[in-house]
């Protein structure tokens, strides 16, 4: 016979009492009833997440077996009652609940923060082997579960990056154990990439625990097969970066040299001298845009930059400069100097020098009338070689433009020197001179100035090529950047400041410009006549 309770009040007393007379419960139509039966409904799912707290096996067995309690109830941020078991610890709960509900070893949780976290990811962050086992034993997913929320992902919401794969997990957590068990029991892809592209091997290099990483990567790579360990190594996350370039894009210098220490083959050794050799493969620049040499050259970290003097980083960079890079650099050198003593004296003769033919009358020459005679011709061929030189320049900033982007390679003026931009910026004056020259326009000695003197400036960058000059040059680079820029940029909305103010207080029939000429005052009046 079935019995129906009359209140909500009599709902709860069967339940607490565990009576079956109230698991057998046919509701009639009536809203009453209805009613009743979603008071009943959220109150069954309190009392499973009650029972999981309590670790009352006996309770929740009854109510797992009951037809109305529903097992894959949620908690407040999408946890299971397996969930809360394996959190806190309660192993022979998690048994009666797997026994009676195995499909829930799979179910993740399912808030933002612990989206996609499921039992066996608690149970390897507890580094609680014995559930991991259990979980193991009920058929938990070591291949496509993902712990994607917020709380495991890098970002302003996360606690920690131990990767979204249980693998990644238990190699962070540093449990030999339970690592071995998922890679080599349960066969976990080693090779598997979360939402970053990381591996467990990229994730490893990011863990703040060096030592206990480099542990883990040298097990990991020793239980897989060689030829997968390898592959593994070099594969690439979304960022373009293999383990060893992400070591170097960090500045960790202690899991840099313990990566380059792998990759070193040792041929022979007597007494203190060894022979060895380097895969060169992700440190050279042959064959990739993210080698370590261009993530050193193009970091702006100092911690980076220490990493140049980290073997064979420096022995490659000194084999390079003397094979080609000096003889390049002289030559470049040259090259440069002679070309800017070509454009200086084209510059010094060049026409449209205002002819006077009487005290009230001035005239221009043209441009047929400046190319007539030899010497103008010689002149002309200087201008073309200038014109040239400029082209060549700015063509050759413009692959390392679109490599590093405009960011990175404005960015690098602060850090490797300005001189690429002022290459590009005196290419861009020169052709403005040239085209102001065609037009027979005046204004062409501005451009002409600028670039005279940002051409001669930018020779201060051959001086890194010799040891007595090279650091003088990096101080003035420092200096210039550090301490005159911040306060050339002061100085000047003061000058702009008290020159508008003068400018408008000034008589509004002025023979002259008045704004530029007391901008020129003022600048000469802070800096003094002398």
């Amino acid at each position: 016979m079935l019995v129906q309770p009359q209140s909500t009040h009599e709902i709860d007393k069967c339940m607490k009492t565990g009576s079956h007379l109230c698991l057998e419960i046919r509701f009639s139509l009536t809203s009453c009833c209805r009613c009743q039966f979603v008071v009943f409904y959220f109150r069954s799912a309190r009392l499973l997440f009650q029972a999981a707290r309590t670790n009352d096996c006996l309770a929740m067995e009854r109510l797992l077996k009951s037809k109305h309690a529903d097992p894959f109830a949620r908690g407040s941020l999408g946890e299971t009652i397996l969930h809360i078991a394996v959190l806190n610890g309660k192993r022979e709960l998690a048994k009666v609940i797997l026994e009676n509900v195995p499909t829930l070893v799979n179910n993740a949780m399912t808030s933002d923060m612990y989206k996609g976290e499921t039992a066996l990811h608690i149970a390897i962050l507890k580094e609680d082997i014995e559930s991991v086992k259990l979980l193991l034993k009920y058929g938990a997913d070591v291949i496509n579960a993902r712990a994607t929320g917020t709380c495991f992902v890098p970002g302003k919401k996360s606690l920690c990056y131990f990767g979204e794969y249980p693998l990644s997990f238990a190699a962070c957590t540093g449990h030999k154990e339970i690592t071995k068990l998922i890679l080599v029991d349960h066969n976990a892809p080693v090779n598997a990439q979360d939402s970053l592209g990381n591996t467990v091997l990229h994730i490893l290099v990011l863990q703040p625990n060096k030592e206990l990483a480099c542990l883990m990567y040298e097990m990991i790579l020793a239980l897989v097969p060689l030829k997968d360990s390898h592959c593994v190594e070099h594969l690439q996350n979304n960022d373009g970066f293999t383990t060893l370039n992400l070591a170097a894009n960090e500045g960790d210098m202690e899991m840099f040299n313990y990566l380059i220490k792998k990759q070193k083959a040792i041929y022979w050794t007597i007494g203190t001298v060894s022979y060895s050799i380097y895969n060169l493969t992700d440190i050279d620049t042959w064959d990739t845009e993210r080698s370590v040499l261009d993530i050193i050259t193009s970091n702006k970290s100092s911690k980076v930059c220490k990493l140049i003097d980290v073997t064979p980083i420096k022995e490659l960079l000194n084999l390079k400069w003397k094979l080609f890079g000096r003889k390049n650099f002289l030559i470049w050198m040259i090259s440069y100097l002679l070309y800017m003593l070509v454009f200086t004296t084209v510059s010094m003769f060049r026409p449209f020098n205002t002819v006077t033919t009487n005290q009230f009358n001035n005239t221009h020459v043209t441009v047929l009338d400046s190319y007539q005679c030899k010497g103008d011709f010689l002149r002309l061929t200087g201008e073309l070689i200038t014109l040239l030189g400029a082209l060549v320049i700015f063509i050759s900033e413009i692959p390392l433009l679109i490599k590093l982007g405009p960011k990175i390679y404005i960015g690098n003026a602060s850090t490797g020197g300005p001189f690429s931009l002022l290459m590009v910026g005196y290419s861009i004056l020169i052709f403005s001179a040239a085209i102001l020259r065609v037009l027979c326009h005046e204004g062409e000695v501005i451009p002409l100035s600028l670039a005279l003197i940002i051409g001669w400036c930018n020779s201060i960058y051959f001086a890194r090529g010799f040891k007595m000059l090279g650091q003088f040059s990096i101080m003035i680079q420092k200096i210039i950047f550090a301490d005159l820029f911040p306060w050339f940029c002061l100085v000047f909305i003061i000058i702009v400041g008290f020159s508008s103010d003068c400018s408008y207080h000034s008589p509004p029939r002025a023979p002259y410009p008045k704004m530029p000429k007391d901008t020129i005052w003022y600048f000469w009046q802070i800096f003094g006549p002398g």
